[in-house]
């Protein structure tokens, strides 16, 4: 049994929900960070951040966060979730309905009879964090990722700009990137031979730090999805 556990009526309920946190670290100064529901309330939250001695000495943000979708039975549903000002988008909190972590993270998400469980391990001796992805479905069914880009300093916030490298790189199993040359490249990678890239670049504006706009500093910040 896991000694930290949240129920559905905890997980659903944002204004508790967004208030508890998980957040690991490794030997090299790598962190992951966000909240329980895996929507970012401050600047300092990432999926995966990492140090750069060679710029500034500062962790730096490469993942902000990495939205999952399934398709089931063709018919798509977001697990993902975002602050645009006083909105939530996509909703996918509702579908939350176990979270525990003993000794790691794992958030489990149920839609009629499919179960999809996604656990999150940092790598405590490389910049590395690993997610498992575990699906019991009766339908026929498809894991879309789609991964949103920050690259910038935990202490600032980023913007859309003509600066950015956007195009990506293939690599086994998957894509990288390295938006700005003095920032480490970004490998996103899957286990399967089967996993396809599909291109459809867009910066997401706006998006609200909502313990940032609490305290009255600047909260919001556009990321890029490149697909």
């Amino acid at each position: 049994m896991a000694f930290l556990k949240f129920n559905k009526s905890e997980l659903v309920n944002l204004s508790y929900s967004l208030k508890r946190e998980t957040i690991s670290a490794n030997t090299n100064g790598a962190y992951s960070n966000t909240s329980i529901v895996c929507c970012n309330t401050r600047r300092y939250h990432g999926l995966f951040g990492v140090p750069v001695d060679s710029l500034d000495g500062h962790r730096h943000i490469l993942l902000s966060s990495l939205d999952e979708s399934l398709i089931l039975n063709g018919r798509q549903f977001n697990l993902g979730i975002h602050c645009y000002g006083e909105v939530y988008e996509p909703k996918g909190h509702k579908y939350i309905v176990d979270f525990e972590a003993d000794p790691v993270p794992v958030i489990t998400y149920k839609i009629g009879e499919t179960i999809l469980k996604k656990t999150l391990l940092l790598d405590q001796n490389k910049d590395r964090l690993l997610i498992k992805y575990e699906l019991d479905s009766p339908a026929n069914s498809k894991l879309i990722l789609k991964p949103f880009l920050a690259f910038r300093s935990v202490h600032q916030l980023t913007h859309q700009n003509p600066s950015a490298n956007t195009v990506g790189t293939p690599v086994k199993n998957g894509m990288s990137w390295k938006m700005y040359e003095a920032l480490p490249t970004l490998y996103v990678q899957t286990n399967s031979s089967k996993t396809t890239f599909k291109s459809d670049p867009n910066w997401y504006n706006g998006i609200t730090y909502s313990d940032e706009a609490r305290r009255g500093f600047d909260c919001k910040e556009d990321l890029f999805v490149p697909g």
